[in-house]
């Protein structure tokens, strides 16, 4: 008699479920999108042109005051924005693993303002491409609208030279820099 009750439960609780779940099919529409979703983007690059030759070299350097070093060669580069999105960007002054100078004896005069040690500027991130980044300095951040509009471009210069305090142990070193513009679109 347990076994036919037991039998009768279960096959009562098989025939519910049967039922519940047919009754859910027939009053279950799934229905899907006819066209597909589409996003597309514009343009987005930046260029770097420098002004004249494609770097800056100081040879035969030798430490020097303020007033001379601000008067050396500058290099001077643009960015451009040269499509229709809004860039943000980022300038890094790279030292590379090359330099054997320390950039504690390198002063920097950004953009004919004020100048400091290489070494005074805030930490940067090593990104760019080409060599292996010794250190790398933030000099500037901003953003650059359109390619058709007036603020699309910036120019920036730079000069280095040897900070006056070094001693005669500078005589044999070097420091090289790269320039990196980090563009992301605003």
């Amino acid at each position: 008699m347990k076994k036919i009750s037991l039998l009768m439960v279960i096959g009562t609780l098989l025939i519910m479920s049967l039922g519940v779940g047919i009754s859910y099919s027939m009053w279950n529409v799934t229905a899907t999108q006819g066209q597909p979703n589409v996003i597309t983007t514009g343009c987005f690059s930046v260029s770097l042109t420098p002004s004249s030759s494609g770097s800056l070299s100081l040879t035969n350097q030798y430490p020097m005051i303020d007033d001379k070093g601000t008067k050396l060669q500058a290099f001077t580069f643009t960015i451009s924005n040269t499509c229709s999105v809004k860039a943000s960007y980022t300038v890094y002054l790279n030292a590379l693993s090359t330099s054997t100078m320390d950039g504690g004896a390198v002063k920097v005069q950004w953009n004919d303002g004020n100048y400091q040690l290489y070494s005074a500027y805030p930490v940067g991130q090593s990104v760019g491409t080409g060599g292996t980044y010794k250190d790398s300095r933030k000099m500037a951040t901003g953003t650059l609208n359109s390619k058709d509009s007036s603020d699309s471009t910036v120019t920036y210069s730079l000069r280095l030279w040897i900070d006056n305090g070094q001693g005669n142990d500078i005589a044999t070193k070097s420091f090289y820099t790269q320039v990196v513009v980090d563009a992301v679109n605003a």
